[in-house]
Formats: structure tokens, sequence, C-alpha cells
């Protein structure tokens, strides 16, 4: 049983027609009855009873929409919780920068990011060096540096 199977049940029993909850749920009614039917079947159970005026939940069928009604709060909540989570970064980061820089402008500023994203490790690594990042596993490198005085009249 899955999802549309929860909410075509529900939708019967909250309509109390087949028709209606076809409309209700954007389908055909031969695609309602045929679901149904197929759920009934596998199910090895009448959820319904039909008449030409009324549908209404047998005890099983009252049974499957109680906790339908949970299942789908749930499945709301917990894919409420994913996009949340998603929309708040999280996981390691690693930075590598020169000393003077990373110290005084972009160490305070990771800070300040972390401490707005706590879902967030931030590692500052500070060298004279510029890394290989990826062999190192670096996310990313600012670099400030000099030209040499010796060259320094070719950049110009």
């Amino acid at each position: 049983m899955d999802r549309p199977d929860l909410e075509l049940v529900l939708a019967v029993r909250q309509h109390g027609s087949l028709v209606m909850a076809a409309r209700a749920l954007h389908v055909a009614p031969s695609a309602v009855t045929k679901r149904l039917a197929a759920l009934e079947a596998r199910l090895g159970l009448r959820l319904f009873q039909r008449t030409t005026r009324r549908v209404s939940a047998t005890a099983e069928g009252d049974t499957l929409c109680e906790r339908a009604v949970h299942l789908l709060r749930a499945f709301d909540e917990v894919e409420a919780e994913l996009r949340e989570r998603q929309a708040e970064p999280a996981g390691p980061i690693r930075i590598a920068a020169t000393f003077g820089f990373g110290r005084r402008w972009l160490g305070p500023a990771l800070a300040d990011f972390q401490a707005r994203h706590p879902g967030t490790q931030v590692q500052l690594q500070l060298t004279e060096q510029l890394p290989d990042l990826a062999v190192e596993g670096f996310d990313g490198a600012i670099w400030l540096w000099n030209a040499p005085s010796d060259r320094a009249a070719e950049w110009v």
C-alpha cells in the first residue's frame, strides 16, 4: 500500500461517492473504481459498501482510514523536515587561506557564518603555501600574495 492508496480511501470516505472522490483527486471515476477494487483484492477484504446512492466505509475501511490520516500526516512531517534540512547549510567546510588575510578577515567572517548555521563545521587552515586542494580535501582557498619585486614590472 502506498501514499496514493491512502489518499484514495480517505477521499472516498470523505466524499461518500466514487465520482466525487475522483473529482477531488482529479482522476477519472473509472480510475477510482479500478484502484479501489485492486486495493480491496490485494488486501482480501472489502473497505467500502457500495449502493447506487452512497458509498460507506466498512469497519475495516474505517480502521484503514484512521491509520491513513496518521500515516499521511507523518509523510508530510518527514517531507517538511527534509525540505527544512535542505534549506539549511550543514556539514564540514575546509578552507585554506594566507595567514594575514585569514586571521584578520576570513576567520571572523567564518565564525559568524558558523554561528548562523550551527549545522556546519568550518575548518580554516592558515598557511604560507597554497595546498593541493583536491589531494588535501579542501573545499576552497582564498589566496592573496604580492608579486615578486623583480617581476613587478611585467605585471604593469
